[in-house]
């Protein structure tokens, strides 16, 4: 390897380690407010578990799953509701189709 070689690697190498500690440096806020937001939501769905009686115990596992299950139970329930309309626009559209036609 030629010294004008390794010298050019050693510039790139530094300006790397330059760039990677400025993405770092800039960042950090960044990932701390997100850690942040983070522990918040943890914090809030913690003390609604306890609120519901932590019905699989007060552990992290306990809560994770309880959390799965309401995830589901909202969907089951957004699902009905899309359900529902759908009958009550059928039934509506049904109706219409079954009036008379007013035309003058």
């Amino acid at each position: 390897m030629s010294e004008q070689y390794a010298n050019q690697m050693q510039q790139f190498s530094q300006a790397a380690n330059a760039l990677a500690a400025a993405y770092v440096r800039n960042l950090q806020p960044l990932f701390d407010a997100i850690r942040e937001a983070g522990r918040a939501v943890y914090k809030a769905s913690w003390q609604a578990y306890l609120e519901a009686g932590a019905p699989y115990g007060e552990s992290h596992e306990g809560m994770m799953g309880w959390m799965q299950e309401c995830i589901s139970i909202a969907r089951f329930e957004a699902e009905a509701e899309k359900i529902k309309q759908h009958h009550t626009l059928l039934a509506d559209m049904r109706k219409r189709l079954s009036e008379p036609s007013r035309q003058p």
